[in-house]
């Protein structure tokens, strides 16, 4: 009896957890994260303000947890992780690919991108998720100390760099790159070369 009590309680929790982030993404996306207070998420989502805070610390916690669910759909953890024996390459195709993949299947997250960089504080909306630039340093850094990365290349200023260039497409593709399955394997080579020539030692 307590066992499925338990169960139960647990089942419960998932469900109102799934639908204070289904409705927060609805709003936030429409209406961006300083467009939404916590009352119009619990108004629609027809729960207590009180509960939200019961799942989410804060409204900048809920915000990064929408894009980790959006993530969550997309492709599992054991999915992203990047192996120890991955060469500078191999890692640069992993996260270049996976990330214009999802950005095209979830534009909704792209538009939360885009108002994450209208805040005054942006970097407190930054992150979150399992392929985050912010979760790719420290793969940078250990290929950096095995020689495969130049040892005066700024990891954060490469991040930057690598993350501009997804971007770019993403928000201005006049060209219809990522119309052709074709011409988008092409801009990822592109993205690729010019990466390993700006930080790898053999270039």
């Amino acid at each position: 009896m307590n066992s499925n009590s338990g169960k139960k309680r647990s089942l419960d929790a998932t469900k109102t957890r799934k639908k204070i982030l289904k409705t927060a993404a609805s709003l936030f996306v429409k209406n961006g994260f300083d467009g939404v207070s916590m009352s119009q998420i619990a108004k629609k989502a027809s729960i207590n303000q009180s509960l939200i805070y019961h799942y989410f610390k804060s409204k900048e916690d809920l915000w990064k947890s929408v894009k980790n669910y959006f993530v969550e759909t997309y492709i599992s953890i054991e999915e992203w992780k990047i192996d120890e024996t991955y060469d500078l390459k191999e890692v640069l195709k992993k996260i270049i690919g996976s990330r214009l993949e999802f950005y095209e299947k979830h534009p909704e997250v792209l538009r939360m991108v885009a108002w994450q960089k209208l805040e005054a504080d942006k970097n407190k909306l930054v992150g979150g998720t399992y392929f985050s630039p912010n979760n790719w340093k420290e793969k940078f850094l250990y290929l950096q100390k095995q020689g495969k990365i130049k040892a005066n290349v700024n990891l954060d200023m490469m991040t930057l760099f690598i993350t501009s260039l997804i971007a770019g497409i993403l928000t201005e593709d006049s060209t219809n790159v990522l119309h052709s399955p074709q011409s988008k394997e092409r801009y990822i080579n592109l993205i690729m070369q010019s990466c390993m020539q700006a930080f790898c030692p053999k270039h």
